[in-house]
């Protein structure tokens, strides 16, 4: 029995630092049955490159860009919503690390009726960089202990859906 096709849509503009650790929570999904549609409010060509680097790695990227002309964020939405012939879209953007049972965790609730709305956990700078510097790994963001350590020292936002994690 074939499952149903999801699209991730991400809007994007200009930020190579932080998509690089949204690609690689993405490679390290435990469901990879799903597309990624990076809808692009004008990025340089950065942006491109790192999306062609992430596709050699195996990630199923479609790109959609469109010209600069100031903050167009929701039409850049629009287009990619439009264009998408996934049975399901999971909407998100360019800065948010996905756990790795993100997709399948959507997968098992999904229905055709109903809408659902995900909670994240937002990091502080400090929780942040040490991500962006590699001195913690992606990994670590699944681990109870460096949440419940991040949640003491404040490198978590909206603390009461780090706990929700701490039991998945």
């Amino acid at each position: 029995m074939k499952s149903d096709s999801i699209e991730v849509i991400m809007a994007a503009y200009n930020n190579v630092r932080d998509m690089r650790l949204v690609f690689e929570g993405y490679l390290r999904q435990t469901d990879s049955d799903f597309c990624l549609c990076v809808t692009d409010d004008g990025s340089g060509p950065e942006v491109k490159s790192l999306i062609e680097t992430y596709r050699a790695l195996g990630l199923n990227i479609r790109h959609l860009w469109q010209e600069d002309l100031g903050y167009r964020r929701a039409l850049a939405l629009n287009k990619a919503i439009a264009s998408s012939t996934s049975d399901y879209i999971i909407m998100t953007d360019n800065d948010c690390i996905p756990a790795k049972y993100f997709i399948a965790d959507y997968r098992q609730v999904l229905r055709s009726d109903t809408m659902f709305f995900g909670r994240r956990v937002d990091l502080y700078e400090s929780a942040s960089n040490l991500l962006r510097t590699q001195n913690a790994c992606l990994k670590q963001l699944e681990s109870p202990s460096w949440l419940l350590v991040q949640m003491l020292r404040k490198g978590l936002k909206r603390q009461k859906w780090g706990y929700v994690f701490l039991k998945h």
